[in-house]
Order: structure tokens, then C-alpha cells, then sequence
């Protein structure tokens, strides 16, 4: 035990240092960072510049589905269609109601692919047929279906890239692969939508050898959920039909998100792999182009320099167990028995975990511009040096314009004695020492920030400037 002992205190230090041979360095006003991981040595990242890609590749998306199926009207199809009962184990895209949805445009794309239709429907005469896949006889055309395939498969890959880009803090790039839409085996399905129209992907399988799954949670944007939706209810479907026609095993079809489509090796798995994924991501731009390890390295950091009120020391937590308190019981039994819902009855993922980490998506969500106008990544961020002055002038002068007329009595007396009072302040200047006033109202607002004290002295002197305590 003698030597496990010695040899755990001498190692530990070195585990210590080799978990930070790779991260993020940040600049000193928090607006960009250097990326250093495996063989990127040095890689500088703005972060409006990284903002901009990620939309970039959110046209790209949009896009790339549009010109796949230029037959149909995308812009009717709207989340707020599609309906899911997240405490089911039926996959949304099993339900009745959501199939009579997709058949519609499934039936649009068919024709669009020149599918011969069934004796006695009507037929379209303003449907183009401009990539057939069928011959004159009915039967497949192979090659132009291989072909065609190489279409969803593109925007399969864009789906990933974007999904570990905007769901806040990417999973690993194993966890992503194995994602599910459908059950399969002991492993719940993976994707599910809210009913206020919020997608959202959950409990991916565990890293830990003792857990199955893990108690995770990410929101997706609307936009990627419009497309994800489209692509598993009206595009896979086609894409299975027509794999079956050339011979190939659709069973992980059916229950993955991220699949292959075109013909694989014998007893090679048609799911992506880990290096599929870093392959995909490592696409792109300079300042989107690396491995899932790394980006989850660049989304963990921005979130702890930019995210920081949603740390558990924040407000909601305080205000939570005081409510616990009140209450009379614990956290546990909050979560446990109080604070549910249908997610939380569906996952057993506590309310205030689950709330927790869906608000790190929307934070992302903000920070990339993908949320209502409402809501900005200005009022998220720590490190905006410009929002961070306006916010300590307007709270210094409101202060300020409240303490001159308690502390320095400039508010009293006649006309003349104001004039004299806002004189002698001029002269002598307490305020710049703030022996009195500063430290007071620093412990009673619980401020430490010497940029606030500042702000506050410029305050004080301002409102004298302006002598406008001498006005009757």
C-alpha cells in the first residue's frame, strides 16, 4: 500500500500537467482566443469571425435541403406541425398523425424523382421530372439512384457539422455517432421535440462502464430542427425504400440518425464511426475546422468566459433552495417528486439539471444569432467592454444621483445655500478619496469592481459639474 501511496503522489502531478497541454488562451478583452491542440500549435480565433462561419454554414443547411427537393414548398413546413409525446417511447416519426404529415411531400419527392404513379391517381401535369431514377418500365435506374443518394448524404454530414457547432457543448464525437430517432434495444430514443417547438437531443450512451446512458441534454436551434425533422420524416424514408430496391441492409437505417448510404464492405456497420465524425468536422474553415475533442474544448471555454451567470452559483440556485427551504425539504426530494414534468417523467433528468443545460444551448443559440430579437448575446456575455461601461455609468449615476443629496446634503436649504454647498464639494473633492461614501455603498451593494468605483467617483463629480442642484 506503501508504494501505491508513493507512486500516486509523485504521478499526480503529472496528470495534473498533461490535461493542459492542449485549450483556449484567451485575449485580454475576452474577444478571441488561441486554439492549441494536437497539431494545431497555434491557432487564432476571433470570435465574431467564428459567429459568422456558423451562420455561413446555417445558409449552407437551409440551402443544400432546398436544392435537393426543389419540388417541394419548404416554407410550409413549420415545427409547430409536428406533434411528439416525449414521455413515450414511440418515436415521433412512428405516430400517425406525424406520417400523415410527411406522406405528402414524401409523395412530391417521389414524383419528382419520376416514380411511376399507382393506376388511377391523378396525375401532375406540372411535375418536372429532371433527375429520374426510374426507367420507362418502372424498375430503378442503379446508377442514378447511387447518384442521387450522394444528395442526402451531403446534407446528413451538414446536419452533424451544425449540430456540434449550435447544441452548446459538443458531445463527444462516439456519443453523436450513436445517436438514435428511434428505440432500439434497451437505448430510449434520442430525439424528441417539446411542445412549444424547442428540438432537443438527450441521454446519449454513458462513457462510465457502469452507467447505460448519461443524464445529458442538448437544445437544437429551430432551423436545425425544421431540417432534421424533414430530413428522418420525408427524406430517409425514400432513402430506405430506395436502398432495399439495390440490395442493401437498411437496419440501422431505421434507428440511427447518422448513417451511411451507399454500399459498405461485408460486416462493416452502415452508423458513422468516431473518425467519420472528426472527419466531418474537421471540414470547413479555419475557425471551425478540428476534431470533436477540440471543439468541445472551444465551446466548454467560451462557456466558462462568456457564460457565466449560469454557473450554479447564480440566481436561479439561490432562489431555488430558498424555495427548497421554504418548502421544507431537500433538493433530492424537489427533483425527485415536485419539480417535474413530461420531460422529466420521460428521462428521469431532474427539472433543474435539465433547465440548466438547455439554458447552455439557448446561450449558444443567442450567442450565434438564432433566437428571437428579444433575446441577444449582449445581455449574455461577460467580456463586452462597451455593454460593461453603459451598464456601470447608468448604475453609477443612479447611485450617485441618490447619495449627493444624502451624504453631501447639496438638496437642502435655500438657493444661495445650495450654491455654496455644490462650491465647497467642487473645492475639497471627498468623493476622490471616498473615504465616507465609496467604501459605504461598495459592502452595501457588495461590489468589488474598482472599474464600478471609478465609475462611481466620475459620478459624483459629474452630477456637481452640472451644478443643477442649484436650480430652485
Amino acid at each position: 500500500m506503501s508504494r501505491i501511496i508513493d507512486a500516486w503522489v509523485s504521478l499526480s502531478p503529472i496528470a495534473k500537467q498533461s490535461t493542459a497541454k492542449g485549450g483556449c488562451t484567451w485575449s485580454p478583452d475576452g474577444q478571441s482566443f488561441i486554439l492549441r491542440w494536437g497539431h494545431i500549435r497555434g491557432r487564432n480565433i476571433d470570435l465574431d469571425t467564428l459567429r459568422r462561419r456558423v451562420v455561413e454554414q446555417a445558409e449552407q443547411l437551409t440551402q443544400t435541403l432546398v436544392d435537393l427537393v426543389p419540388c417541394v414548398d419548404l416554407s410550409q413546413f413549420r415545427l409547430s406541425q409536428v406533434t411528439d409525446d416525449v414521455e413515450s417511447l414511440e418515436s415521433l416519426f412512428d405516430r400517425q398523425d406525424n406520417k400523415e404529415l410527411f406522406q405528402p411531400y414524401i409523395d412530391q419527392v417521389w414524383a419528382y424523382l419520376g416514380r411511376p404513379q399507382d393506376p388511377g391517381s391523378e396525375r401532375d401535369g406540372n411535375a418536372k421530372y429532371d433527375t429520374p431514377i426510374f426507367l420507362r418500365n418502372g424498375r430503378i435506374d442503379e446508377k442514378a439512384a447511387r447518384l442521387w443518394l450522394k444528395g442526402p448524404a451531403k446534407l446528413l454530414r451538414l446536419i452533424l457539422r451544425h449540430l456540434c457547432r449550435t447544441c452548446g457543448i459538443t458531445p463527444r464525437a462516439w456519443q453523436t455517432a450513436d445517436l438514435l430517432y428511434r428505440c432500439m434495444g434497451s437505448y430510449v430514443r434520442n430525439f424528441r421535440l417539446l411542445q412549444h417547438d424547442t428540438p432537443f437531443i438527450g441521454y446519449p450512451k454513458a462513457k462510465q462502464k457502469d452507467q447505460l446512458m448519461y443524464d445529458a441534454f442538448w437544445a437544437l436551434p429551430p432551423h436545425l430542427g425544421i431540417v432534421l425533422i424533414f430530413y428522418l420524416g420525408v427524406i430517409r424514408p425514400i432513402e430506405i425504400e430506395i436502398l432495399k430496391n439495390l440490395g442493401i441492409s437498411t437496419g440501422d437505417h431505421e434507428h440511427y440518425i447518422f448513417v451511411h448510404n451507399q454500399k459498405r464492405h461485408t460486416l462493416s456497420p452502415y452508423v458513422f464511426s468516431e473518425s467519420t465524425v472528426n472527419e466531418i468536422l474537421h471540414c470547413g474553415t479555419p475557425e471551425l475546422s478540428y476534431e470533436a475533442r477540440a471543439c468541445r474544448k472551444v465551446m466548454g471555454s467560451i462557456y466558462n468566459h462568456h457564460l457565466s451567470h449560469l454557473h450554479r452559483d447564480s440566481w436561479e440556485m439561490l432562489l431555488r433552495s430558498s424555495g427548497n427551504a421554504q418548502a421544507q425539504h431537500t433538493e433530492s426530494m424537489d427533483n425527485g417528486h415536485y419539480a417535474q414534468d413530461e420531460i422529466s417523467r420521460a428521462t428521469g433528468m431532474p427539472l433543474s439539471k435539465r433547465n440548466q443545460q438547455i439554458g447552455v444551448s439557448k446561450a449558444f443559440h443567442a450567442f450565434f444569432g438564432f433566437l428571437a430579437g428579444s433575446i441577444g448575446w449582449s445581455s449574455l456575455a461577460n467580456h463586452c467592454p462597451k455593454g460593461e461601461r453603459e451598464q456601470h455609468i447608468n448604475v453609477a449615476l443612479g447611485v450617485a444621483r441618490r447619495l449627493v443629496v444624502e451624504v453631501y446634503g447639496v438638496a437642502n436649504g435655500s438657493l444661495s445655500r445650495r450654491v455654496e454647498r455644490v462650491a465647497e464639494l467642487m473645492l475639497s473633492k471627498p468623493f476622490l478619496w471616498g473615504e465616507v461614501v465609496c467604501l459605504t455603498i461598495l459592502r452595501t451593494y457588495n461590489l468589488t469592481s474598482n472599474c464600478f468605483r471609478a465609475y462611481l467617483i466620475w459620478a459624483y463629480g459629474r452630477l456637481l459639474v452640472t451644478k443643477c442642484w442649484s436650480k430652485s
